[in-house]
């Protein structure tokens, strides 16, 4: 299930101090173990659903398998709630990751044993692009009718807890991954533009507003 934080409900799920959907973190990430009020237990959630579709592309020519894909997220959702000093060094170590897997070939190593190698190790890699750069990106395919609701003029700063929280929402249940030529190196740079809206001052809500909702 994939929220969007311009929900005021998700918004103050993530901004809560007292949550962490990974508060029995094992190292590897754990079950949520909050239901916060607006989503109880008991309530149906409807979404989309990739389960017949084919597992995300490791790179253009390659498909990962499902387990290994479910283990990397798994993986990358406890990197960037844990992991580091700060989100920006989780985001550096996914980056690693992600160039590490780019190196992977069939029939020797397990893809999902090849997964945990890649979390093993803790270096990090620069971004590739500036966040002004992935902003505008995603700020071109947004409607012209939508572009003045797409753009924000005050600042805001958003804690590092929360900013974690945000980036995880964005790493799990991803739809780029899917699409055509998709794969892992969108994955990651859909969680950078994650990042590079909040670092640019604005904010979750009005971040997925944008991403989940106005952009093409």
């Amino acid at each position: 299930m994939t929220l969007s934080h311009f929900c005021p409900t998700a918004s103050a799920l993530i901004q809560y101090d007292g949550y962490d959907g990974y508060d029995r973190y094992d190292g590897y990430g754990a079950d949520i173990v909050i239901n916060p009020p607006g989503f109880p237990p008991s309530g149906e959630y409807v979404g989309l659903d990739a389960r017949d579709a084919l597992p995300p592309l490791l790179r253009r020519d390659l498909l990962m398998d499902w387990d290994a894909w479910w283990h990397l997220e798994e993986r990358a959702v406890a990197t960037l709630l844990h992991r580091g000093a700060s989100a920006d060094e989780a985001v550096a170590m996914l980056r690693a990751v992600v160039a590490r897997l780019g190196h992977w070939r069939p029939g020797g190593q397990r893809l999902i044993d090849a997964v945990d190698d890649a979390f093993t190790e803790s270096d990090t890699a620069r971004a590739t692009a500036p966040a002004r750069a992935l902003i505008e990106r995603v700020l071109a395919t947004v409607p012209d009718a939508y572009r003045e609701r797409a753009a924000w003029t005050e600042h805001v700063d958003t804690p590092d807890p929360v900013t974690r929280r945000f980036l995880a929402a964005h790493a799990f249940a991803n739809w780029q991954v899917h699409r055509q030529h998709g794969g892992l190196p969108a994955w990651l740079e859909s969680i950078e533009t994650a990042r590079a809206f909040l670092s640019e001052g604005a904010g979750v809500q009005q971040a997925d507003l944008v991403l989940r909702h106005l952009c093409e």
